[in-house]
């Protein structure tokens, strides 16, 4: 028999709307900090640390770099850590469209909850 295994999706949220309960999440932004494993993104709304447990993943991963990121929120001292399972090079996305798509959908959700 083979096994297949599925891994959740994270939902897709900014920074600042983050929650432990949200149990995975998926974060979109740039890189502004870098060391041997982890990254620091902002998405505009806010920053979070992102720790690997592989640090190979981060090979490819300069400051400045554009990336998608998922993973489990963490409450820390500093803030709140996701504690990433995958990482995405996203250098060819244009963050203010992106942002300004994001803020569209969000309204549209609304709407549809009559907010």
């Amino acid at each position: 028999m083979n096994a297949t295994a599925f891994r959740i999706s994270g939902k897709l949220r900014d920074i600042r709307e983050i929650r432990v309960e949200d149990k995975r999440v998926t974060v979109v932004g740039i890189v502004v900090a870098k060391d041997e494993s982890s990254i620091m993104i902002d998405d505009g709304t806010g920053q979070a640390a992102v720790i690997f447990d592989n640090p190979r993943w981060l090979e490819n991963v300069e400051v400045g770099s554009v990336v998608k990121v998922m993973g489990t929120p963490l409450e820390a001292e500093g803030g709140m850590e996701i504690h990433a399972d995958l990482l995405q090079r996203m250098n060819g996305l244009d963050l203010k469209l992106y942002r300004k798509a994001r803020e569209e959908l969000k309204e549209l959700e609304r709407e549809i909850r009559g907010d």
